[in-house]
């Protein structure tokens, strides 16, 4: 939500697993098919529910979908599979805001930032994740530039009781107008 003019920007889509179940937190069943070599597979199974979930629910506002770094080299997004998909759901890519956590991200920013430029050159947005947790570096918010920083709920908790997260996130929001990104704060209360 744009806390000035109070409009949806978009949502999240988020993935869970069976309800009651060991899988039903993302990072219980995106663990145990890293081990078992699907983690792309299920980031894929996840990412197309999510459009095609989006593309029948006629939302307003665009749909953030949270992506793996090694699902970004899946061909679908590079032979058009991902542009299909869109098409049959009636969404454009424009509608459509990628999200990697800055975690992964950082590892190898120089190949990062070259995969999120043809993720963006399809007409995508795209979104670091968790900013504030202490992975990203400044060259990869300055060689990825990506449309949104998300200010993990982290840094957002408590800061206006505490001096040192105002100036980090006054710094971040700083960077953010610099790389002519839209700042998200996670977990706003108050």
């Amino acid at each position: 939500v744009d806390l000035g003019t109070r409009e949806v920007l978009g949502f999240e889509a988020l993935a869970r697993g069976p309800k009651d179940s060991f899988f039903e937190m993302p990072r219980a069943m995106f663990a145990l098919s890293r081990r078992v070599g699907v983690a792309v597979d299920l980031d894929r199974l996840c990412r197309d529910t999510a459009l095609r979930d989006w593309g029948q629910a006629a939302q307003v506002g665009k749909v953030f979908v949270n992506v793996l770094p090694s699902s970004l080299d899946d061909p679908a997004w590079l032979n058009g599979g991902v542009g299909a998909l869109l098409q049959s759901a009636s969404i454009e890519p424009t509608d459509v805001v990628i999200e990697v956590s800055e975690r992964a991200a950082d590892s190898e920013a120089d190949r990062f930032a070259e995969v999120m430029e043809r993720i963006k050159g399809q007409g995508f947005g795209v979104a670091l994740d968790d900013v504030g947790t202490g992975y990203a570096t400044l060259t990869t918010l300055e060689k990825v530039r990506p449309d949104y920083l998300k200010i993990d709920v982290s840094m957002v908790r408590d800061v206006h009781r505490n001096l040192i997260k105002q100036e980090l996130l006054s710094s971040l929001v700083q960077i953010a107008h610099t790389i002519d990104a839209s700042v998200i704060a996670e977990g706003v209360e108050s």
